[in-house]
């Protein structure tokens, strides 16, 4: 149980969360590698119970200075606020300082965006004239990543060959 008067340093050292909830391996290893390298050397001096809402936006603000994305500091927000609103069910504090503070911005990203007729047609009209425009073109069709096309084989396709 975490005690009133412990630091966030300690209460996060306490993970008291039953196996049963606990997310996957991969994910607990990004929280500790999130708690251990910015939340706690950031904000965990601080007792629970005197944690105020400046604590996370100074050290949001501190995080982008060291040069982390604001997808970087969006996700140390959402571990924060997660631990805190489990502290607040548990009766550990009264409130979550971290719901209080607006989450960090985040810019949407243009790596996502789709191609248009036009464009498309521009990739297809380009991979003709290489070696390797099937997969160019598959990949279009379907909507694949690089690395997901790179990866296609004909021995571990699904489809049945063509009689």
């Amino acid at each position: 149980m975490w005690p009133r008067r412990s630091s966030l340093a300690e209460a996060f050292q306490l993970g008291d969360q039953p196996a049963e909830c606990a997310p996957p391996r991969r994910t607990l290893e990004r929280y500790e590698s999130a708690v251990r390298r910015h939340l706690v050397p950031g904000i965990g001096r601080h007792r629970l119970d005197r944690l105020r809402p400046e604590h996370p936006d100074q050290l949001y603000t501190a995080l982008p200075d060291a040069g982390y994305s604001p997808a970087s500091v969006l996700r140390h927000h959402r571990i924060l606020s997660r631990a805190l609103t489990v502290a607040v069910q548990r009766g550990h504090v009264s409130r979550n300082v971290a719901a209080l503070v607006d989450p960090p911005a985040q810019k949407a990203s243009d790596v996502a965006t789709a191609l248009d007729l036009g464009e498309a047609r521009a990739v297809l009209a380009a991979a003709a004239h290489v070696r390797n425009s099937a997969r160019w073109t598959v990949a279009l069709a379907l909507g694949l990543r690089q690395s997901e096309a790179l990866a296609l084989h004909g021995r571990t396709s699904t489809c049945s060959p063509a009689r």
